[in-house]
């Protein structure tokens, strides 16, 4: 549900969704959701919550496909 608000562009929604994932440790969607959710408030223009939340993606996923793009995203926040 969450890409779906996502791509509705509702990202207040997508965010409720995403963190849903949570509930479920070790799902393998844990690492895109911290993303989206990052990405989501980049796109509510909430810079801070958008830095928090990918600085807990890149302490929580180093390993993940996304870190260039997310140190590249956080750079620009900064």
């Amino acid at each position: 549900m969450g890409e779906c608000y996502y791509a509705l562009e509702n990202y207040r929604h997508s965010i409720t969704e995403f963190q849903k994932v949570f509930a479920y440790p070790g799902s393998e969607k844990e690492d895109d959701a911290q993303f989206k959710i990052a990405l989501s408030y980049i796109k509510l223009g909430d810079r801070e919550r958008a830095r928090e939340a990918l600085e807990r993606f890149l302490r929580n996923y180093p390993e993940s496909e996304y870190v260039p793009k997310a140190r590249s995203l956080l750079e620009e926040l900064r």
